[in-house]
C-alpha cells in the first residue's frame, strides 16, 4: 500500500495540559520511524509508569489523546 497515509500516536510534547516534563517518548518516535520506513506494525503497547497528564496527536492531525495517569491509592 504505498503512498497511503498512515496515523498513528505521536507525543503532542508542546502541549500546555502535559505534566511530566521528564517523559522518555523515545519508543513513540520509533514507532514513526519504523512506520516511515514502511516496516509492518501490527501491535504497539506502552505502560506509563509515572503520574502525569500526557498529549497525544493522531499523526494525520485530526485528532488528540490525553492520558491521566494516576499514582496508586
Amino acid at each position: 500500500m504505498s503512498g497511503e497515509k498512515k496515523k498513528f500516536p505521536r507525543y503532542f510534547k508542546d502541549a500546555i495540559h502535559n505534566t511530566n516534563e521528564d517523559f522518555d517518548y523515545g519508543p513513540f518516535e520509533e514507532l514513526a520511524r519504523m512506520i516511515k520506513q514502511n516496516i509492518t506494525v501490527h501491535t504497539f503497547a506502552y505502560s506509563f509508569r509515572e503520574p502525569g497528564i500526557y498529549v497525544f496527536e493522531n499523526s494525520l492531525g485530526n485528532t488528540v489523546t490525553i492520558i491521566g495517569v494516576v499514582p496508586p491509592s
